[in-house]
């Protein structure tokens, strides 16, 4: 369901959604790796500087822990479950 949304939104033509904080297009490396506003978050389950390290080198655990507790931030909506969701339905 999570990725008919994602394709839905990605082929409707619809402007990319954007970071609440950052003003950022809402990409997975951008939730993962670069936004400030999850920094902390971020810090307790894994430190990593590149997407390819983050899947390579981290525990599944610590990143759907991540996911988890990120999805409570108010900033962040259903947009986050659907990219990560969906780069890991690609990556596998």
């Amino acid at each position: 369901m999570l990725l008919i949304l994602l394709r839905r939104t990605l082929l409707s033509g619809d402007d990319q959604p954007e970071c609440d904080v950052c003003q950022y297009p809402l990409t997975v490396k951008h939730i993962m790796i670069e936004c400030v506003d999850l920094l902390d978050v971020r810090n307790i389950h894994f430190v990593v500087s590149s997407t390819k390290d983050l899947f390579e080198n981290v525990a599944s655990q610590n990143i759907v822990d991540f996911i988890k507790e990120t999805l409570f931030i108010s900033n962040f909506n259903i947009c986050v479950l659907m990219l990560v969701t969906s780069f890991f339905i690609i990556a596998k």
